[in-house]
């Protein structure tokens, strides 16, 4: 589901929103680190014998946190080494000479790094629990202030629900991060 998508749709749950939209964009911010902080989100890079440059250096993309594992076509673990070059692109330095190609490398992924990309994908597997915390934080916000206006205008604020309640939901939703961890790729490493 794309950035832009998570974001319509946390919004959308609001019959009215008084939270502006670059608060809107603080929370999606603080749901993906949470939701990468707490689970975590991998995915699978093919890597072809020609992808590699010499000395067996291939550019990861953007939005790489950190290498998980890499598996050659035969299932044999393949040794990696990853940092930035000059330019700010993470390289992937494939130290395994005798790797039968394509290269299954798998990451975890940077959701910060989709903030302020409303075109890119996050898994669907994941976009509904994003969305949901979205919803929460942005809630909090809204809350507090439809209750000061409620408050204002002498009105009964008994139904807009209290900071404590939304923050049950959240730890709530926490909970459900934690439950839904990425499982790391076990891998064993075979003498060739």
């Amino acid at each position: 589901m794309r950035i832009a998508d998570i974001t319509k749709n946390a919004v959308d749950r609001f019959p009215v929103l008084l939270t502006k939209p670059e608060e809107v964009q603080a929370f999606l911010m603080q749901a993906l680190t949470a939701y990468q902080d707490l689970a975590g989100c991998t995915r699978k890079q093919r890597v072809l014998a020609g992808d590699v440059q010499d000395g067996g250096l291939y550019v990861m993309p953007e939005s790489c946190l950190a290498l998980s594992s890499a598996v050659d076509a035969l299932g044999d673990f393949v040794i990696c080494d990853m940092s930035d070059d000059d330019e700010g692109n993470i390289i992937l330095y494939i130290n395994e000479p005798k790797a039968v190609y394509p290269l299954a490398v798998e990451y975890f992924v940077n959701l910060a790094y989709y903030a302020d990309k409303p075109d890119l994908h996050v898994p669907n597997r994941i976009a509904g629990m994003i969305i949901n915390y979205l919803e929460c934080l942005i809630a909090m916000d809204n809350d507090d202030r439809v209750a000061r206006v409620e408050s204002a205008g002498k009105m009964d604020t008994s139904r807009t629900p209290t900071r404590l309640d939304r923050m049950a939901q959240k730890t709530a939703l926490e909970e459900q991060f934690k439950a839904n961890r990425e499982i790391i790729s076990l891998v064993s490493v075979h003498p060739r």
